[in-house]
């Protein structure tokens, strides 16, 4: 007998969430293809739902091809459960470093998934007209849920999300603060991430006196890397200073951190600066960027970086929809270690 559990708080709509179990009990095997499903008064009294209600949930169902009917007989499992899954990836933009991710998320699900990809680009409004155009269309939804950190905007996020099912849900690179469930995600958390990565190279770092934390451009978690630095400086007795754009007079012994997305034009400017100084760039002052980028293999001889790896955020949170296995896995910053470091 299917066991249909009703969350009214979810804000997900009653007859998605009946949709989304049946379909769970069907990928489970408890029903054949072929088998007759519970007809409509059978599902109505085991949701404790409307008819009305039970017939739009078995609609979502016949629109992704899962069950098919049969005149005086019912609804019957197809053979869709053979057929692709579908996946919906929503990111806020196709920068360098997200392109690796989701060309390894797309590698890594190949023939078995199609996948819609669409681009918020951070603006709740189109975020909320992709979550309602697509609620029940798709076997997972996997979000890049980049926004700005103010508490509006945060619960904002949180409550679209929310209208997701939970076990279809899958997040990449970054959790929203205060949201919670069963939902699958590969992510990064930078107040632990910047302090490990930065631990690890500690016998490399004794060698400067004092870490500049320079914001690049305009990222919405520059203000958190800043917080993670100064911590951990705090915590081993370093120096640590907060810079708005590019730096004034530069030291033997300072380590710039570059944090944001746009490296151009700071970047050069810093640059030469340190080397109208006259001092080694590697030995005597350092260039440490936030998140890899092909080009920092060749710029400035190479760039070191503080970064997660792209490509297995996008195989890890791939291999989670291959196996139905949906969970929560940290995905560490590592610091790559190059010539300005």
């Amino acid at each position: 007998m299917i066991d249909i559990r009703i969350n009214k708080e979810s804000g997900v709509p009653i007859y998605l969430q009946v949709a989304s179990q049946i379909e769970e009990c069907i990928r489970k095997g408890d029903f054949k293809v072929g088998e007759l499903l519970p007809s409509l008064n059978d599902l109505s009294r085991i949701a404790e739902i409307g008819r009305d209600t039970a017939n739009k949930a078995y609609t979502v169902l016949l629109n992704r091809r899962v069950v098919g009917v049969r005149q005086g007989k019912g609804f019957f499992v197809t053979e869709r459960s053979e057929a692709k899954m579908r996946v919906l990836l929503l990111i806020d933009k196709l920068s360098s470093h997200q392109q690796r991710m989701v060309y390894a998320f797309c590698d890594r699900l190949g023939e078995a998934a199609d996948v819609t990809l669409l681009m918020h680009n951070q603006n709740l409004a189109l975020l909320e007209e992709f979550v309602n155009d697509n609620l029940g269309l798709y076997d997972y939804y996997a979000v890049v849920p980049h926004f700005k950190t103010d508490k509006a905007t945060v619960k904002k996020v949180v409550s679209l999300l929310s209208r997701i099912p939970e076990r279809r849900l899958l997040l990449m690179d970054h959790i929203p603060e205060g949201f919670e469930g069963y939902f699958g995600a590969v992510y990064q958390n930078i107040s632990e991430d910047i302090p490990h990565a930065l631990s690890e190279e500690k016998a490399e770092l004794d060698k400067y006196q004092r870490i500049r934390v320079v914001r690049m451009s305009k990222g919405i978690y520059q203000d958190e890397t800043w917080r993670a630095v100064k911590a951990y400086c705090d915590s081993i007795g370093m120096t640590s200073l907060k810079e708005e754009g590019l730096p004034g007079e530069i030291k033997k012994g300072d380590v710039f951190l570059l944090t944001g997305s746009r490296l151009d034009f700071l970047l050069v400017e810093l640059s030469r600066k340190i080397l109208d100084t006259g001092l080694e760039l590697g030995r005597e002052v350092g260039i440490i960027c936030q998140n890899d980028f092909v080009i920092n293999e060749i710029v400035l001889g190479g760039l070191t970086t503080i970064s997660s790896d792209y490509a297995k955020i996008g195989t890890d949170a791939a291999d989670m929809i291959l196996s139905g296995d949906l969970k929560q896995i940290h995905c560490e910053c590592d610091m790559v270690r190059r010539r300005t470091f």
